[in-house]
């Protein structure tokens, strides 16, 4: 018996080592990889539901490189869509994931980073993988131990009796529930119970949706105010972009640039929506608006990131802060 879990524990290492090459396999070499996704997203190729918001149409099929004038054209590339880019710029979108490096030393790196419990840094939150982990794993373990407790508090004593009365009426009614429940989706019957095990039920319920619905009939009455209160959002959120766009004295991620450029565009195109209105209500605060816009949008003078940041994090923040300021006067 002692030899039979030794050899199990031991094949825990191969088969952790088959099933990490799989996935780098798959990764690193089926076609739309990361950087081909990236060059997608910058030329404007990408069809994503966000691509639009995030500023991925329009100018984006332009194809200037960084720094470069429209219908420059680079040498052939590799990645599908790179045409018109500068070679040098995909060539930083390779180090940055990797890809200047034989795959056999990717693989090697993978490795000695997973031994280490190295999962670098996350790209959606800009965080450490392990530090999210950390974050999640008290709500992902009280969850698993709960589940497993009633779980078996239940399934235990039930299979007992079911077994005992087999063929009874207790037996058949229970297999039934139970039948039934497996067939409702998990969602469906967590809705259900929290109705159920709410105080007032289905009332509470209303309430909240009623109570949502007059919070946007609410807004609706001052369609122009809840607008500019929706564009200053989209400016914060471009800030934040930004901020992790810019590295130094260099655009590191891209990807955050050309976010951060959505946001404003788009802040932009909702402010010019309801100009008209703002005009009557206070023209000296529309006019402060429509200028840091425009200051705004200089820092962003194309679809590609410029080699240099025009401004740095605190001044985009500023322009943002005073855009604020004036728009609390259309609000």
């Amino acid at each position: 018996m002692t030899a039979y879990i030794l050899r199990r524990l031991l094949l825990i290492v191969p088969t952790m080592i088959g099933i990490m090459f799989v996935t780098f396999v798959v990764v690193q070499f089926a076609p739309g990889g990361p950087v081909e996704r990236l060059i997608a997203q910058l030329t404007g190729t990408d069809v994503s539901a966000t691509a639009r918001f995030s500023g991925g149409s329009g100018d984006f099929g332009v194809g200037r490189p960084p720094g470069g004038t429209p219908g420059d054209i680079s040498a052939p590339s590799k990645y599908r869509g790179a045409q018109g880019l500068d070679p040098e710029f995909v060539k930083s979108l390779e180090k940055q994931f990797g890809f200047d490096k034989p795959a056999y030393e990717r693989f090697l790196m993978l490795m000695w980073n997973y031994f280490r419990f190295d999962f670098g840094q996350s790209y959606f939150r800009d965080t450490s993988v392990l530090g999210l982990i950390a974050e999640r794993l008290p709500v992902s373990i009280s969850l698993g131990l709960w589940m497993t407790l009633i779980s078996y508090a239940i399934s235990i004593p039930l299979g007992i009796r079911k077994a005992v009365q087999d063929g009874s009426r207790f037996d058949v009614w229970t297999s039934t529930a139970i039948i039934v429940g497996y067939a409702i989706p998990g969602f469906l019957f967590a809705i259900l119970l929290i109705v159920a095990g709410t105080q007032g039920g289905a009332g509470v319920v209303n309430d909240a949706i009623a109570a949502a619905d007059a919070g946007m009939k609410a807004k609706q009455a001052d369609w122009p105010g809840f607008v500019v209160e929706a564009a200053v959002e989209a400016l914060k959120a471009a800030t934040g972009e930004y901020q992790q766009a810019v590295v130094g004295n260099r655009i590191a991620k891209p990807v955050e640039y050309q976010d951060a450029r959505g946001f404003i565009l788009q802040a932009d195109r909702m402010i010019e929506s309801v100009a008209s209105d703002l005009q009557q209500k206070d023209p000296a605060a529309l006019g402060q608006v429509r200028a840091g816009l425009v200051e705004l949008k200089k820092v962003f003078p194309s679809p590609m990131p410029p080699r240099t940041p025009v401004k740095d994090y605190g001044g985009v923040l500023a322009e943002v802060s005073k855009i604020e300021l004036a728009a609390g006067k259309l609000m």
